[in-house]
């Protein structure tokens, strides 16, 4: 019975939906549209395979509907509108075999032929159309036919071959006219394509290029171009010099510790050391894979064999002597860039917190007087309540520059001044007591809560405030990172910079065996 319940709204709605699509069958029926209402009769029976209406409605609508639709593809394949024909088959094919499944089935002629004869036609008139884009030396045309005739039926004819060919005419057209970096993508797509020498044709032109802009200066471009070459020709080829292009790209960088003649050390913190880390990890996150980053430890190595050779120098007497004997180390010959910082003031303040006597008046409702007879305890509706306002600042300053220096001429490249100041203001009221010295509750004035003093929301504000003051080192790496973030930034913008590079206008390509 309870399996009956549950079953009972189920069918109730399988019921309406069934109605539903069969009076519809019959106004698309009445309005001509046989097909369309046959398909609403399947639906109706596919709700309620029992329905006898629809059933009827259905056998005397069937051989009008198929042959409508027939129709309609036939017409399609007349106009070579195949793409419709195509579809007016499938659909074709699929009430029939919707017709199966409620035994309403007849005989029908080959659909699956006719989708096939449809597809044959279509995909040879793309070829045709692009043998004719072809001879017109149209190669964009000619490859979209081709495509398209594989779209329609892959592996069709030799159109997959012939695809492949076009796009390394193409390429050969462009490179013959100049269009380098173009030439070398279609015979990157002629490869994809499955053209035996696509690769090899498209490696020969960045290689080309790559050469030509390690010549011109433009490293990174250099870079670029000739990894493409060495990936298109394989990594055992020794025609493409990446490895040149590398080496002229690069940036070494050298973050050197910050100059502290002061020799603050806030909360310990040793700065030079604390301030070139802060400083290269924000160059390293901003910095482009050309920019290199010698370690500190070889920074003193560097220094260490320049103090040596300048050591070692034997020189005569006089004033031959003078010119023999280098100057002191001023360069770094193995880094292209030296980063110096410096510190001219570091100031850290976290004093004690000051204590300020300070008073609010209180408020509260009085209870009306008892009406027993009793005495009421006295009221007091205003009051004066104490507390203590204590408030302090904790408070790092850190000032200075960030200097870039061309290691390779001792010349400075940029100079960056900084001054940052990081604080954090703690400002907090202690217990508030009443006149006998005891402590109160407190609410928000105009808030009556027996036994609660109102008071300002200001005050309540100060109850809750923090009453901590930041730790000093917290601030001063708060400051190490502002500086350090700025410090990068420009830094980059100087140093990690690429020149706008344009394709050679005249170039020799050299083919790579």
């Amino acid at each position: 019975m309870r399996l009956l319940l549950l079953l009972l709204p189920l069918l109730a709605l399988s019921g309406c939906a069934a109605s539903h699509a069969y009076r519809d069958g019959l106004d698309l029926a009445q309005g001509g549209a046989p097909y369309a209402a046959a398909a609403r009769y399947l639906d109706a029976l596919d709700a309620d395979p029992d329905h006898r209406k629809a059933r009827a409605a259905l056998d005397a609508v069937v051989d009008e509907a198929y042959t409508t639709r027939l129709g309609e593809a036939r017409d399609a394949e007349d106009a070579h509108a195949w793409v419709d024909a195509r579809a007016g088959y499938q659909d074709l094919q699929a009430f029939v075999a919707r017709l199966g499944t409620h035994g309403a089935g007849f005989e029908t002629l080959d659909l699956a032929a006719r989708v096939a004869a449809v597809d044959t036609a279509a995909a040879e008139e793309a070829y045709v159309r692009a043998e004719a884009a072809l001879a017109g030396k149209d190669f964009a045309g000619a490859v979209d036919a081709w495509r398209a005739a594989l779209a329609i039926l892959p592996g069709y004819r030799d159109a997959g071959v012939r695809t492949a060919d076009t796009l390394h005419a193409w390429g050969e057209s462009e490179q013959a006219a100049g269009k380098w970096r173009s030439a070398a993508g279609r015979f990157v797509e002629a490869r994809d394509a499955g053209h035996a020498s696509g690769a090899a044709r498209a490696a020969a032109i960045y290689n080309a290029l790559g050469n030509s802009f390690v010549w011109s200066g433009h490293c990174r471009q250099a870079v670029r171009d000739l990894r493409l070459a060495r990936t298109l020709a394989g990594p055992s080829t020794d025609a493409v010099d990446v490895e040149t292009a590398e080496a002229c790209a690069a940036t070494p960088l050298v973050v050197a510790p910050f100059e502290d003649a002061i020799g603050a050390k806030p909360a310990g913190i040793a700065l030079p050391e604390a301030a070139a880390d802060s400083l290269a990890a924000s160059l390293r996150a901003g910095a482009t894979p050309f920019v290199q980053f010698l370690e500190r430890d070889a920074l003193e190595r560097i220094l260490a064999e320049q103090r040596i050779a300048t050591a070692s120098t034997i020189a005569p007497k006089g004033a031959a002597a003078r010119a023999a004997v280098p100057a002191a180390p001023s360069r770094l010959p193995r880094a292209h860039w030296l980063v110096i910082g410096k510190f001219t003031q570091v100031r850290a303040s976290v004093p004690p917190l000051a204590a300020v006597p300070a008073e609010v008046v209180g408020r509260h409702t009085c209870a009306p007087p008892p009406t027993d007879g009793n005495v009421a305890p006295p009221c007091v509706p205003e009051a004066p309540l104490r507390y203590s306002l204590r408030e302090g600042r904790g408070e790092v300053r850190l000032a200075g520059s960030v200097r870039v220096v061309d290691a390779r001429t001792g010349v400075q490249a940029g100079l960056w001044p900084f001054d940052v100041v990081r604080g954090l203001d703690v400002r907090f009221a202690d217990p508030v007591l009443d006149a006998d010295g005891r402590a109160v509750s407190l609410v928000r004035d105009g808030v009556d809560d027996p036994g609660a003093w109102q008071v300002p929301s200001e005050l309540l504000a100060l109850r809750e405030a923090p009453r901590v003051l930041p730790d000093e080192s917290v601030l001063t790496r708060d400051a190490l990172d502002a500086v350090c973030a700025e410090a990068a930034a420009r830094t980059l913008a100087l140093l990690d910079v690429e020149a706008p590079a344009q394709d050679p206008i005249a170039l020799t390509v050299v083919p790579i065996e």
